[in-house]
């Protein structure tokens, strides 16, 4: 069985996207950018590959190193994701029960609240009674 695609789960794909895939394209793009700027420096063409070697023999250490790193959280992600998807199913049960709950809430008050004010227009005239007509109480309406 699927999970339903509602809106939510669409902006959580759309965040995690853009998480991921945005910052290593931009990090790719300055890589480049920064290439294509060494390149076109004027000067000698040993002292623009030098910078190029000399940033690739520093960049591969550093992706070896962190190679593992990366993916013990691509895992994390992925695990991440199966839960998120595996949790959505109960949250939007849990989501609709309590959208009914409210519904039936609101009908029970509105109706007790209109018994309510059923038999207080019954008994109003006992209130009305109640008043002895002392003199400290004329024209107060409690």
């Amino acid at each position: 069985m699927t999970v339903p695609k509602t809106k939510t789960i669409r902006e959580h794909r759309r965040q995690t996207r853009l998480m991921i895939w945005l910052p290593f394209a931009g990090g790719l793009l300055l890589l480049i950018v920064l290439l294509v700027i060494a390149a076109n420096q004027g000067g000698d063409r040993i002292s623009v590959m030098s910078d190029v070697f000399l940033t690739l023999t520093i960049l591969c250490p550093l992706v070896l190193c962190f190679f593992p790193i990366y993916l013990l959280v691509v895992l994390a992600v992925a695990g991440m994701n199966r839960a998120h998807n595996t949790t959505a199913r109960a949250l939007t049960r849990v989501e609709d029960a309590s959208a009914k709950l409210k519904e039936r809430t609101l009908t029970v008050t509105d109706r007790a609240a209109r018994a309510s004010i059923n038999i207080n227009s019954r008994f109003a005239f006992i209130s009305r009674l109640s008043q002895f007509g002392s003199p400290s109480r004329k024209g107060t309406h409690e």
